[in-house]
């Protein structure tokens, strides 16, 4: 992770110009420090109780990095409500499942098809 947000600044510094001709603000959030291992503080190994793997936040993680970001966001003077807008119910689903009921019978394997898999897995010899 340090070595991939070490390009990050530059990758900024590039994209500004664009972003303020658009009237835009471009920022650059360091994160990764919030994911190391505290009792090693070495950027190569990660805090197990945060990451799923060693690139990928878990549940814990995300919820880390929402805080981050959401600090970020604050500090840019964007207004975020005090409790997060309720989200409506996802919709019954429509899809059965992919479960086919009406399947055809197999076609019984012919003398052919069962004397080319002797031979192939062995059990038969010329």
């Amino acid at each position: 992770m340090l070595r991939q947000e070490l390009k990050y600044p530059e990758i900024q510094s590039r994209r500004q110009p664009y972003f303020q001709a658009q009237g835009l603000t471009l920022e650059y959030l360091q994160i990764w420090e919030a994911f190391i291992n505290p009792l090693t503080k070495e950027p190569w190994v990660v805090n197990d109780v945060l990451m799923g793997d060693i690139v990928h936040p878990n549940a814990i993680g995300l919820s880390v990095w929402g805080k981050q970001v959401a600090t970020k966001i604050k500090s840019m003077g964007w207004h975020l409500p005090g409790i997060a807008p309720a989200t409506p119910p996802p919709p019954p689903p429509t899809d059965p499942g992919g479960e086919i009921i009406n399947r055809p019978e197999p076609n019984p394997i012919s003398d052919l098809e069962l004397l080319i898999l002797c031979f192939w897995f062995g059990f038969c010899h010329l």
